[in-house]
């Protein structure tokens, strides 16, 4: 009985596992480029949604250009060195999102 267990447990991890093993993402989901961009505003924008990047080519040099978000963005946002992303969560759970808008 206690074999029996073991291998539906077993089989059932194996089932659950293959789905992961099949999300991941492999060689023909790359993103694959010919040539660089010639110019900045169509060049290759890379970034976390604070600290961005372009990627560009001009003069056969690379050319590279970092922003943050605070650089651009003028509005007041004066707890934005508060925010983390468990508060976020917090917030959600807590049925607050209307909090996280709000800021």
């Amino acid at each position: 009985m206690r074999n029996y267990f073991i291998m539906l447990f077993a089989f059932f991890f194996c089932v659950l596992y293959s789905n992961v093993l099949l999300a991941q993402p492999n060689h023909s989901d790359d993103l694959q480029f010919d040539s660089l961009a010639t110019r900045w505003d169509e060049g290759m924008p890379l970034g976390n949604g604070w600290l961005g990047e372009l990627i560009w080519k001009k003069d056969n040099k690379l050319r590279i250009s970092l922003d943050r978000v605070d650089l651009w963005d003028d509005r007041a946002m004066p707890k934005i060195d508060q925010l983390k992303f468990k508060w976020v969560i917090a917030q959600l759970n807590k049925g607050q999102y209307d909090t996280v808008h709000k800021i």
